[in-house]
């Protein structure tokens, strides 16, 4: 699915995105990395800023202006972000949409925070690049390849991607930070 949307000029990122006062804020990283947690987290302790929510999960970025467009409506969580969260209230969202013992439940975030929430496009305007340490209170800025390199881990973790994808999609991230 990457190489079609690089052929049409996007490239995913494996990344949280909200949007505070017209201001993108991308959050970047693997698996379990804790952006959808942060995503939640900055929606709710920045809700006096009217946030808006674009993805927790992929986004693509047009190549030639810079738009950042969601791949999905809703976001994701489990039982175990419901009870890590309790501020959050999500526990009886979760037990009402459980679906087959899925792990994961699917929800609108108009759902989730009771009032249009959800955005379909956005600008980036901040990368911040999410990385599980075993460190607390840590604020790092690491060099652009890092965060470049994060980014394409985050997004091609299959063993059979296209070699020149991948750098293609390399070289965008890095004009873009």
């Amino acid at each position: 699915a990457s190489a079609i949307a690089q052929e049409k000029g996007y490239h995913p990122a494996h990344a949280s995105f909200i949007e505070l006062n017209g201001q993108g804020i991308m959050l970047t990283g693997g698996h379990k990395a804790g952006k959808t947690t942060s995503l939640m987290h900055l929606k709710q302790v920045l809700k006096n800023c009217s946030p808006k929510i674009l993805t927790d999960d992929w986004a693509l970025t047009n190549e030639n202006d810079g738009t950042v467009f969601s791949l999905e409506d809703d976001i994701s969580f489990s039982r175990t972000f419901c009870e890590e969260f309790p501020y959050l209230n999500l526990t009886p969202l979760y037990e009402n949409n459980v679906v087959d013992g899925f792990k994961k439940v699917y929800i609108h975030p108009d759902e989730v925070f009771g009032k249009s929430t959800k955005i379909k496009k956005s600008k980036i305007n901040t990368i911040v690049m999410l990385e599980p340490v075993n460190r607390t209170n840590l604020l790092e800025y690491p060099k652009r390849e890092i965060v470049v390199e994060n980014i394409i881990n985050g997004t091609y973790h299959m063993p059979d991607c296209n070699p020149h994808q991948v750098q293609r999609h390399r070289d965008f991230w890095m004009d873009i930070l």
